[in-house]
């Protein structure tokens, strides 16, 4: 988890950037990165958990990534979370958050133009206001705004907000899974599976505690394949 606020105004904010993130500091409190430039100005607070992880903060060629959530998109050996994000903006442009693949909230200062996105469940989130000189504002939590907005909205789940482009949706690129026609399908499926069939997250199996309600052999029968798959315990 991390803290992230910033400002797109007219006039200079960095003060107000800074007394925005003390108030996240419980979100993040081993690192603290800025961005000021003009009159745009953001910043993340971040717990130092790992270089993949990273700080929540990407910076190249003019663009500036704020981020927080947590990436699991394969990259070079090095990036950051925020530095996977970044890279896809620059591919895909606003389309960028569709090919995240993990939980996010995030902000994308490039030039003229501010882009916040948030991951399609919304775990992660982030809200948005107006500043009293017509300029917007963001933070991860609503309470970093009180004082700063005239109004304060929720950016909604699977939502792009752009400052030159208004608010879009976006849909996720999900990975292509077979969809069973009955129960009997369904069934054939879950007992044929083999280790080469399950998802995994940069080559490595996620180790879960897997259960089933029911009395059932069908229950038992499923339970029992689940667990051999990730070798848990029954």
């Amino acid at each position: 988890m991390a803290g992230i606020a910033g400002v797109f105004a007219t006039e200079p904010q960095d003060a107000t950037v800074r007394r925005m993130l003390d108030a996240l500091r419980h979100r993040g409190p081993d690192t603290m990165s800025l961005f000021e430039s003009a009159h745009r100005a953001g910043g993340v607070c971040a717990a130092d958990l790992s270089a993949e992880r990273g700080v929540g903060f990407a910076q190249r060629e003019g663009v500036t990534v704020l981020l927080d959530g947590d990436i699991y998109n394969e990259r070079p050996e090095g990036q950051s979370d925020a530095d996977v994000a970044l890279g896809l903006y620059r591919e895909y442009g606003q389309a960028f958050p569709a090919y995240l693949e993990g939980v996010f909230a995030c902000a994308v200062y490039d030039g003229e133009d501010l882009l916040l996105a948030r991951d399609a469940v919304g775990v992660r989130p982030v809200y948005c206001g107006t500043l009293k000189d017509g300029g917007k504002c963001f933070a991860s939590e609503m309470k970093a705004l009180v004082g700063v907005a005239d109004d304060i909205w929720e950016l909604p789940p699977s939502t792009v907000y752009s400052v030159s482009a208004s608010v879009s949706r976006y849909r996720p690129r999900l990975p292509d899974v077979l969809v069973p026609t009955d129960f009997d399908e369904a069934k054939r499926l879950v007992l044929g599976l083999s280790p080469d069939h399950v998802p995994t997250v940069n080559g490595h199996h996620i180790m879960v505690t897997v259960g089933a309600y029911g009395g059932a052999h069908d229950s038992s029968s499923t339970v029992k394949r689940m667990s051999a798959l990730d070798n848990c315990s029954e």
